[in-house]
């Protein structure tokens, strides 16, 4: 091949090879261009509750320290040795009203008993035998004929003698009182039914006056001092001693899941000095369960912190919700029937950790945004996932 043909087929090769990127570079140029599709932003997806009204009774929660009603401690009237204890005398017996505790030895008052009641006989004899004389005398001067003056009358008569053998026979009498008083306080009795939290004594110790014997406490009765806000006050018709009676009261103790039933028998007329707030007595019957026929029955400890629920009026046609469902400065989120975001606000009848009673500011099947929104803004398009039932309602 000559040197001419060579350069020849350099040429030709060159050609197809730049005819070929030419057409390759139109097709690209001329080819059809994929169009972008703007994707469609989706309402965010937030779920409601349904609103509807209902009778709602108001339960004002609050809690209180478990105290004795009744507690005394037990003082020796007269000195002596004890020679008899009753067998419940011991921490944690229980004695029954009027139950025989224990007995000093009576001896020494049994003798000062007949000793008083031998001069009483005697005061009386005195006092018969000047009777006597003092009718003589009312003869003798009859006799006389005599007329005296009348101091001179009243001595002739023995009135002076007569008025002291009548004081002798009233300190007999009252001296006999006191020696039977201190022959019954040998024994000491409980005033009340109690359980005893303390004891002092024992068979064989020597009692003087006033020493004590026993610690008791009342068990018929605990009470409970608790208070309320006085904002919470308005719940309530009125703090007469026959109206809080008749209020319902639920004692929940801190060991049980069970409740007791209590009963507000005071109104106390100052505030608590720490909280600024209403003060009840509520009392607890039978709170050791000592009477209950179900001895399942929750007990009452003293000093124990407890929670009371306390029933306070009804109201008709009110909304309750869960206190979690409402907003800042006491609003709601609404969607309505666009789905799109309101910000209602509402007036609050009543709102505890759990529940919020609503009076105004909501209607019937208002859709209750319960989702919590970072941002919510009026307006603001949603989708809901609804529940048919208001699982605020408490």
């Amino acid at each position: 091949m000559t040197t001419k043909h060579i350069i020849v087929n350099i040429i030709a090769s060159v050609a197809i090879v730049g005819s070929g990127a030419y057409v390759s570079k139109h097709l690209m140029k001329t080819a059809p261009k994929a169009q972008k599709q703007q994707q469609q932003k989706q309402p965010t997806l937030v779920q409601t509750i349904i609103a509807e009204p209902s009778s709602e009774t108001i339960i004002i929660e609050t809690t209180g320290t478990v105290e004795e009603a009744k507690k005394t401690t037990l003082n020796a009237n007269v000195s002596g040795k004890i020679i008899q204890t009753s067998e419940n005398m011991i921490l944690g017996g229980i004695f029954e009203k009027n139950e025989e505790i224990l007995r000093i030895d009576p001896q020494t008052y049994e003798n000062a008993l007949a000793q008083k009641k031998a001069q009483l006989i005697n005061a009386k004899a005195s006092l018969q035998i000047e009777l006597g004389a003092q009718e003589s005398a009312k003869k003798e001067l009859e006799l006389s004929g005599i007329n005296p003056s009348e101091i001179s009358k009243s001595l002739i008569l023995r009135e002076p003698q007569l008025e002291q053998a009548k004081a002798s026979v009233m300190q007999a009498q009252t001296a006999l009182s006191l020696a039977e008083k201190d022959l019954l306080d040998t024994k000491i009795y409980a005033p009340f039914k109690g359980i005893v939290t303390k004891k002092y004594t024992e068979v064989g110790g020597y009692l003087g006056t006033q020493s004590s014997i026993v610690d008791l406490v009342g068990v018929d009765e605990f009470w409970i001092k608790v208070s309320i806000a006085l904002s919470n006050m308005e719940f309530f018709d009125n703090f007469k001693e026959e109206a809080l009676s008749k209020i319902e009261v639920w004692v929940k103790p801190s060991n049980t899941k069970s409740s007791l039933k209590g009963k507000i028998i005071k109104f106390l007329p100052e505030l608590d000095s720490k909280t600024k707030q209403a003060q009840l007595v509520v009392a607890i019957e039978d709170p050791l369960n000592l009477k209950a026929k179900n001895k399942d029955n929750a007990i009452v400890l003293l000093g124990d912190t407890v929670t009371l629920d306390i029933k306070g009026k009804t109201y008709d046609e009110v909304y309750s919700i869960d206190s979690a469902y409402v907003r800042q400065n006491n609003t709601i989120w609404i969607l309505d029937k666009d789905n799109l975001l309101h910000i209602k606000p509402i007036n609050i009848l009543f709102k505890d950790s759990q529940k919020t009673i609503i009076s105004e500011g909501i209607s019937q099947g208002d859709k209750i945004v319960t989702t919590y929104l970072g941002t919510p803004i009026k307006g603001t398009k949603y989708s809901t996932d609804s529940n048919p039932k208001n699982k605020g309602k408490q």
